[in-house]
């Protein structure tokens, strides 16, 4: 039996440190170029994994080498990699350039990454998990997931973390996922992307109205709110220095669904996933910096915060 199996995309991220920002049409000399194992969801289930939760992924990659880079850093990381779909053609990359501050800019290069067959969903293996979380999805691929879930909504809890391409395509693109979802995680433009010409707060309120038990909102620097039907719980951000911001709302997204399986209350489990974002951005790269459980329980008790069963 798995605590998580999570559906998305894994990547290649090509990562240049740069002093600053090139103006347009304008060159800037990257300071050094590094390649990493990336993609949203497989960073959150690295994550969960080192948290010391037994993951399966679901996703796919091209037959190339840097396919197999990709899975192979999924097992070293302990994630269970079988029902993982290798494709014909290229894997998908990211570039991201990232300045002195931490601050990044990312280009999406394409490849394969996304499920593209409903059949590719394997629905026996989804059952055997405790907790689902959804990612990057394709309509045809979402429809399936859709209706694996409402046979299944009393049996697991559902997480929906969309990103800004799933979110850029509107609610009724996600509608059907979004009903059966217990936790969605959000970031300020991503919920004005999901929910169109409203405000960010009309748009949580759709989303609960819509049978949505927790909306979280990431907001950087200034923190993050969990909002129910009853109660919206603010806390602010850890303040260290950040090197490198690239994966640090995968590792919000993945300190906050330990906390959620483990039945934290809500405030302790956005501090929990708060320590595990500022943590992630001490080190260059999406996953270098996901931290482990004791690394987690350490930082918090540097900040007088007792840990308690964390």
């Amino acid at each position: 039996m798995l605590d998580v199996i999570l559906i998305g995309a894994t990547a290649l991220d090509i990562i240049a440190k740069v002093d600053r920002f090139p103006e347009s049409d304008e060159i800037v000399l990257a300071r050094e170029v590094i390649r990493l194992p990336g993609g949203s969801i497989s960073n959150i289930a690295v994550g969960l994994a080192r948290l010391g939760l037994k993951v399966g992924f679901i996703g796919k990659v091209g037959n190339d080498d840097d396919g197999t880079f990709l899975i192979e850093s999924l097992k070293k990381e302990k994630v269970d990699t079988s029902r993982v779909v290798i494709s014909e053609g290229c894997t998908a990359s990211t570039f991201i350039a990232v300045n002195k501050e931490g601050k990044r800019i990312i280009f999406a290069l394409g490849g394969k990454a996304l499920l593209e067959k409903p059949e590719e969903i394997p629905v026996d293996y989804l059952q055997n998990a405790r907790c689902i979380v959804i990612g990057e999805t394709l309509p045809q691929v979402a429809k399936n997931i859709s209706v694996y879930l409402k046979k299944h909504k009393q049996k697991q809890t559902v997480f929906y973390i969309p990103g800004g391409l799933m979110a850029s395509r509107g609610l009724e693109y996600s509608k059907d996922i979004i009903t059966n979802t217990h936790t969605v995680i959000l970031n300020r433009k991503e919920i004005q992307q999901l929910v169109k010409n409203t405000s960010i707060e009309k748009g949580i309120n759709i989303l609960l109205d819509m049978g949505v038990m927790n909306v979280v909102l990431t907001l950087g620097k200034d923190g993050a709110i969990i909002y129910t039907k009853d109660k919206k719980i603010k806390v602010p951000a850890f303040k260290v220095d950040a090197v490198d911001t690239t994966g640090a709302g995968d590792a919000f997204s993945a300190g906050l669904i330990y906390s959620f399986i483990h039945k934290y209350p809500l405030e302790k489990a956005l501090i929990f996933a708060s320590a595990c974002a500022a943590l992630s951005t001490t080190k260059i790269g999406a996953r270098e910096g996901l931290p482990t459980l004791e690394e987690i329980r350490d930082f918090l008790a540097s900040r007088s915060i007792t840990p308690n069963s964390m």
